[in-house]
């Protein structure tokens, strides 16, 4: 995807997105946790978590880190978390935190495996993208695409990124979690 010089998205690009992401999987159901101050963004999602925090619904979401070509050893550059939902509850609060400019936001994706009962609270998640002094920087509001229904794209910002996977096992509960860390400068 190509994005114009001020970063963001044309509509073509916006559409190409969401087509990407297509209509989701019915192996993984994928959750956006995002605390002010420790207190969570409630939407319309009715489903409780070993945390007790409310989560958002999400479509998919698209992250990068690179090395540079003409980069030196450790010099590694980690791109905005870019997130794509149905609009909800929730929207009018992201828009808020947008305009507010709110920079110490903790955002996780969390990405849960079918098999079991999906209101479970003590599901845990196999793989998780956890933002710290995260902030959103650019919210699109549309619709189109194969959705069809008011839709928005999340750009998110952040100081540290860690990235969480871990296998399922039989038992349906997680195995040992492996992290790796990313940090801005």
């Amino acid at each position: 995807m190509a994005f114009l010089d001020d970063g963001s998205w044309s509509p073509e690009d916006a559409r190409q997105f969401y087509d990407l992401i297509g209509t989701g999987s019915a192996e993984t159901d994928l959750v956006m946790l995002i605390e002010n101050k420790g207190a969570p963004v409630e939407a319309e999602l009715d489903r409780s978590f070993d945390d007790g925090k409310a989560r958002l619904n999400i479509g998919g979401y698209y992250w990068s880190v690179q090395v540079p070509e003409s980069s030196s050893q450790n010099q590694v550059v980690p791109n905005n978390l870019i997130v794509a939902r149905r609009s909800d509850a929730a929207t009018a609060t992201l828009a808020s935190l947008l305009r507010t400019q709110e920079k110490d936001l903790k955002v996780v994706i969390s990405a849960f495996k079918a098999g079991g009962d999906e209101r479970a609270p003590d599901a845990q998640a196999t793989f998780e993208l956890v933002l710290e002094n995260a902030r959103i920087c650019r919210l699109v509001l549309n619709s189109g695409g194969h959705w069809g229904v008011p839709s928005e794209l999340v750009s998110i910002s952040y100081r540290t990124v860690k990235v969480k996977s871990a296998p399922q096992k039989t038992t349906g509960l997680r195995g040992a979690v492996r992290e790796c860390q990313f940090t801005r400068a």
